[in-house]
């Protein structure tokens, strides 16, 4: 399963945001509890099997995970492959 979204970091946690409306700038000065209530569809990755150091927080990126997405706020989705959008 593939989702797309922005990429934003927040205190070692990594989370994907679907949204319309998402602005990088608004979203890195956000305290990582808040946006969840900033956004809609925050997904936290969890296990994510590689190194982000290509990747930046902000950036448009889409996700493959294995299809379980976890019941919690926010909700998290195991990674197998990211890549970043043009």
């Amino acid at each position: 399963m593939t989702l797309e979204g922005y990429l934003i970091t927040k205190n070692e946690t990594n989370y994907l945001i679907q949204d319309e409306d998402f602005d990088a700038d608004y979203a890195n000065e956000l305290e990582a509890n808040a946006l969840t209530w900033s956004y809609h569809d925050v997904y936290v990755l969890d296990k994510i099997p590689f190194t982000f150091t290509k990747f930046q927080s902000g950036q448009k990126i889409n996700v493959w995970h294995n299809g379980t997405i976890l019941e919690s706020n926010p909700a998290k989705i195991n990674v197998l492959k990211m890549e970043k959008m043009n």
